[in-house]
């Protein structure tokens, strides 16, 4: 039941991950949610989208497993795999966008089972419940005790500093989130979170006006290896929006035009070019600009918003 729960969580998770469509235009969220079910009227039946289905899926094993399988005996749980299910109906709850049944389960695996493997990943999963009820301060306790912890994994470090930058970043705490989230950047154990945290620092840096800094992240997300096409590709543009009179327009046209000429960019090319066409007309070449700015309109895009600031230019 347990192992079935697990795949059907993992599904779920990766076509939510799938479905969210960021907003490159402003400052990434740190951790994207986005569960759309519209609300029925009374009499109406509820659409339940195959995302929702899925983590109720997963939740529903997790309980059944729990149900069948605990082994309380003594006082003591002897299943050992009792917290991962818990765990399990925990998290299926928090992507269901119910936080407070989620941190129910959370507590209860964190108050039954202190000496369980999973412990202090419940914690962090326990945090970040606590984030999304804007229970900020008791979550940045909460992490602030187990990073301490001599039995934190590099993976959990990242992850726990991670949810602390959401702590700062909802506290309006611009400088404890850069922080946070170079800490976490220092693991880099989970490709897309950390390419992610990457990409936040470098939009965070250019907001505190250090665009050294933010050049540094955004230049090392385009030459490291396994990072996701969109935040490699973006990272392009967004280096070529902190461009000054050090850099050289030549180069950064190049790069931008072979980003453009490379299929597997297609969903960006409207950035791409609309990017080069901005460069050129900040240094007078009105009519490469042009150029640039009519490839951009040609690439049909879906992004109204870079439609129209393409037609503006």
């Amino acid at each position: 039941m347990l192992y079935n729960g697990n795949l059907a969580f993992d599904e779920a998770k990766k076509q939510l991950d799938a479905s969210y469509e960021d907003n490159f235009y402003e400052i990434l969220p740190i951790e994207p949610i986005k569960i759309e079910d519209d609300i029925p009227l009374p009499g109406q039946s509820q659409a339940t989208s195959p995302i929702k289905q899925g983590f109720e899926k997963s939740e529903e094993k997790a309980v059944k497993a729990v149900q069948k399988h605990s082994m309380v005996i003594d006082g003591y749980e002897r299943n050992e795999q009792i917290d991962d299910a818990y765990l399990l109906l925990g998290k299926s709850r928090y992507y269901s966008l119910r936080f407070v049944p989620a941190l129910e389960a959370f507590t209860f695996a964190l108050e039954k089972y202190p000496n369980a493997d999973l412990y202090l990943e419940t914690k962090i999963w326990k945090a970040k419940t606590d984030i999304r009820l804007q229970n900020e301060s008791l979550a940045i306790e909460t992490l602030n005790s187990i990073i301490r912890s001599e039995s934190m994994t590099e993976e959990l470090l990242e992850k726990a500093h991670t949810a602390m930058a959401m702590a700062y970043v909802q506290l309006d705490s611009t400088q404890q989130a850069i922080d946070q989230l170079k800490y976490a950047t220092y693991y880099f154990k989970d490709e897309e979170q950390g390419s992610r945290n990457m990409f936040i620092l470098g939009q965070m840096y250019r907001e505190e006006n250090k665009i050294d800094s933010s050049n540094m992240m955004f230049e090392a997300l385009t030459y490291l290896k396994k990072v996701p096409r969109k935040y490699s590709v973006h990272a392009q543009i967004e280096r070529a929006k902190n461009h000054s009179d050090k850099d050289s327009t030549d180069t950064m046209i190049f790069a931008l035009r072979k980003l453009g000429e490379d299929r597997e960019n297609k969903p960006y090319f409207d950035e791409l070019y609309y990017q080069a066409g901005i460069i050129a007309q900040k240094k007078g070449n009105t009519g490469l600009a042009n150029d640039f700015f009519e490839k951009s309109l040609r690439t049909n895009t879906a992004k109204p918003f870079q439609k129209s600031l393409s037609y503006e230019a």
